[in-house]
């Protein structure tokens, strides 16, 4: 929790729960991504909107699967070139303004 004073300074407070238990509490889908798939960009996803992602790699088969049966439209765009430099499709965007 963040809380700052009339002098603007914030205090930093430890939360009473953690991130799993704040998205449980709030009736969250939780997809757990096999290690192998987290090493190879499963993770590095685009929301496109609130039922599409858009994936860099299509050798994630797990997490493909999980995001469809949790009712996504997955979009696999080819950038396995932009993984060598240790990034992919939410990397690409991080510069972008959202307004």
């Amino acid at each position: 929790m963040f809380t700052t004073d009339n002098r603007g300074n914030t205090q930093i407070s430890p939360a009473k729960r953690s991130l799993i238990e704040y998205l449980e509490d709030e009736n969250q889908s939780i997809i757990e991504i096999p290690l192998p798939e987290q090493q190879n960009f499963g993770c590095n996803f685009l929301t496109i909107n609130k039922n599409t992602v858009m994936i860099p790699l299509v050798s994630n088969i797990n997490t493909i699967k999980e995001l469809q049966k949790a009712g996504k439209r997955v979009i696999s765009v080819p950038l396995s070139e932009s993984t060598e430099g240790y990034g992919a499709a939410h990397c690409m965007v991080g510069q972008l303004f959202r307004g």
